[in-house]
C-alpha cells in the first residue's frame, strides 16, 4: 500500500477464520474522508502467536493507537478493539469499566486445551474501583457456564482471590504469584492515588 500523510491503516484481525485485514483510508483536514484500499490475507499463526511489527524509514512518523483512543475510522459491524479502550456509561452515574476480558493469541499449544483470556485495565483508569472489577470478571465468568482456572500476579492475585472467595461455584482453583495481600499496609499505597497525576510520559 502507498501511503500519503495523514493517511489512516486499519489492521483487523478474525482470530476465528485466522483472517487478516489491512484497510488504507484517507483523511481531508484532519477528518475522516474515504476507504481506498482492502486487501485481506490468511494469518498462519507462528509458534510464539502475533506480534504487531511496522517497518518505517528515519523521516517518517507514525502514531499507533491500539484501542486506547477513539478510532478515527469505526472497525467494522462484528469487530471490536481488542486494545484497551474504554467504553462510555450508558447513562449519568452508571459506571462501564474500562477492561474486557480479551483473548490471548500467545502459547498456542496450551490453547489447544484452554481458552485464555487476559483481564486489562487502561493505565489511565481511576474510576474502576476493586469492588467493580471483581463484578465484571465475575459476570464474565457466569456467562461461560464452566468453573475456571484463575492466574494472577500481584494485584492481579488479589483479584483472582477475591472472586473465588465471592464466588466459588465459578472457580476451579487459583494460581497465585506474589498476591500483593499487604499492599494496603505499604508506603506505596498512600502514593497511588497521586500517580495519574504525573506527567504522562513518566506514568
Amino acid at each position: 500500500m502507498r501511503c500519503e500523510p495523514g493517511d489512516v491503516i486499519s489492521c483487523e484481525c478474525d482470530l476465528v477464520k485466522g483472517i487478516v485485514t489491512f484497510r488504507l483510508y484517507t483523511t481531508r483536514d484532519g477528518q475522516p474522508h474515504r476507504l481506498l484500499v482492502e486487501e485481506s490475507m490468511e494469518a498462519k499463526e507462528p509458534a510464539g502467536g502475533l506480534v504487531p511489527v511496522i517497518t518505517i524509514d528515519g523521516r517518517t512518523t507514525v502514531h499507533v493507537n491500539f484501542g486506547e483512543r477513539p478510532f478515527t475510522f469505526a472497525p467494522p459491524g462484528g469487530l471490536s478493539s481488542h486494545g484497551m479502550g474504554a467504553a462510555e456509561p450508558k447513562s449519568k452515574g452508571q459506571k462501564t469499566p474500562s477492561a474486557p476480558l480479551l483473548p490471548v493469541i500467545a502459547w498456542p499449544r496450551m490453547r489447544r486445551e484452554f481458552a485464555i483470556h487476559a483481564f486489562r485495565l487502561r493505565p489511565d483508569d481511576v474510576q474502576t474501583s476493586f469492588d467493580d472489577q471483581v463484578e465484571l470478571v465475575s459476570s464474565w465468568l457466569s456467562e461461560r457456564q464452566r468453573p475456571a482456572l484463575l492466574v494472577g500476579e500481584s494485584s492481579g492475585a488479589v483479584l483472582a482471590l477475591a472472586i473465588a472467595l465471592r464466588h466459588r461455584e465459578l472457580v476451579s482453583a487459583t494460581c497465585l504469584v506474589n498476591p500483593a495481600t499487604s499492599y494496603g499496609q505499604s508506603p506505596v499505597a498512600r502514593l497511588a492515588s497521586l500517580l495519574p497525576l504525573l506527567p504522562r510520559p513518566l506514568y
